[in-house]
């Protein structure tokens, strides 16, 4: 791979000076991944095959989120994201299909442009207004999408919407993602335990990733910020602080954890929208709510991105408007890899160390590019 950003002693984040350039930027990327046609945003951008991926709604909601973000703070957004709204709800069959977590981010979305419910989004995720329908529901998926439906939900109620069905939905939710999370060792698991002998037993108990950590932390915090409750700004903090304490030495935010043991089970890919979108935007959000400051870790976060990584390369594309995805494992051995990793974190085999990182054949940068990236980083940059 090519790249002409190589700076060997890259400059340390700043975040004054920075937001503007990289807020330019994220519009740049956006505006190369929209499909006019369509309305929408596109799954990604492949740099090698100079090739756009297939619409995704999921990426186009969360690009929505962080526009609207943008705009809420005064900024100039060259898009409509009243119109990309208005596509996304002729598409709501099909996010529906995928689970309450997408129609949550549409819900959320629409609530930051009109400040009022959707109620044919609202419809679709408590039908007849029976809350036990949604909560059944989001305890067979990943903790993530209830992490996305309580931030909705979270922020109606921060906004004045304090109903019964809102307030229930909110406090229902919240359980399903502390039920998910490891009091001993602050870690969230991918699922929550009331899921089944099965998954209980298995690898969705075991282990949890980043996505299950960040949004997690995001949402519990939107929840705290709107209720006050302080079971969640408990365990927010918790999660926080553990996660901060295994960051690695160039700031990333590690890919996959023991659940049970407290620590990395595999480290790649380290992802760029971790480090300057997800990770970022959960810290700010409990920094807000809690006044705990966690700026020197996402500082380190950003010192990643701009250089000071594994390949001693910038992710960020300038000249091209664009942030590459990730820091990988080669194929075709980065398969092997993790399970090796897996299982050497699941048994606790003593042969191998537990932070090694056995990345057989070497790293690479995925030389692509996706919207939801935009979207997060927009939304750490300009949430309240």
């Amino acid at each position: 791979m090519n790249n002409k950003n190589v700076n060997a002693n890259p400059p340390l984040w700043n975040y004054k000076t920075e937001i503007p350039k990289l807020t330019n930027l994220a519009f740049r990327a956006l505006d190369l991944m929209y499909d006019k046609k369509s309305r929408l945003f596109v799954f990604n951008w492949d740099r090698n095959k100079r090739k756009l991926g297939p619409i995704s709604e999921r990426y186009s909601a969360i690009a929505a989120i962080g526009l609207q973000s943008a705009k809420l703070r005064g900024i100039d957004i060259p898009f409509s994201v009243s119109e990309i709204l208005k596509e996304l709800l002729c598409r709501i069959n099909a996010m529906e299909e995928r689970g309450p977590g997408d129609l949550a981010l549409l819900l959320w979305a629409f609530s930051l442009l009109y400040g009022e419910i959707e109620e044919k989004v609202m419809e679709r995720l408590i039908p007849d207004k029976k809350v036990n329908v949604l909560i059944e529901e989001l305890r067979k998926r990943p903790v993530v999408e209830a992490a996305w439906t309580l931030s909705a939900f979270s922020y109606l109620y921060k906004n004045g919407f304090r109903n019964s069905l809102i307030s229930q939905a909110c406090e229902s939710i919240a359980d399903i993602i502390i039920d998910a999370f490891n009091q001993e060792t602050h870690i969230f698991s991918y699922v929550s335990k009331k899921q089944g002998f099965k998954k209980i037993l298995g690898y969705h108990r075991e282990f949890g990733n980043f996505a299950s950590q960040s949004y997690s932390i995001y949402g519990l915090s939107t929840y705290y910020q709107a209720t006050g409750d302080d079971r969640a700004l408990k365990v927010a903090l918790n999660c926080s602080n553990k996660i901060c304490s295994l960051q690695g030495p160039h700031g990333q935010f590690w890919w996959i954890y023991n659940v049970r043991r407290g620590t990395i089970a595999d480290k790649y890919p380290v992802f760029s929208v971790h480090q300057d979108g997800m990770g970022p935007m959960a810290l700010k959000k409990l920094s807000i709510v809690s006044k705990r400051d966690y700026s020197d870790f996402i500082e380190k976060s950003f010192d990643w991105l701009y250089g000071n990584n594994e390949m001693g390369i910038s992710m960020i594309l300038w000249e091209e408007g664009i942030i590459l995805r990730c820091v990988q494992r080669k194929a075709p051995l980065s398969e092997l890899s993790y399970y090796l990793n897996m299982v050497r974190s699941r048994f606790h085999l003593p042969s191998v160390k537990n932070d090694n990182q056995l990345a057989l054949g070497g790293l690479e940068i995925l030389n692509e590019t996706r919207p939801y990236h935009m979207g997060w980083m927009l939304v750490f940059f300009y949430d309240s």
